[in-house]
């Protein structure tokens, strides 16, 4: 049985989810986002990636965190593969 990862509420386009993540959740959503990866790269136009998009950086569904000099906007090199 897998054991499930503690993640801390989390939002989502679907709503808020749990608490707990199980381990195939995660591989899921890595799976998701090389896929949106190979969409973006493969379709017409420039590709806009910001930064942290290459490990899954959220910053909490705020969409302007240009005034927030803290751990929402820091590049997390311990989470790059």
């Amino acid at each position: 049985m897998e054991k499930p990862i503690k993640m801390g509420i989390v939002p989502t386009m679907a709503g808020i989810e749990e608490e707990f993540v199980s381990i195939s959740v995660k591989r899921l959503r890595k799976r998701q986002m090389s896929n949106f990866f190979l969409c973006l790269m493969v379709s017409q136009g420039v590709p806009m990636i910001y930064m942290g998009d290459e490990y899954g950086h959220t910053k909490g569904g705020n969409n302007n965190t240009y005034c927030h000099d803290n751990q929402m906007n820091y590049f997390h090199w311990d989470k790059k593969e």
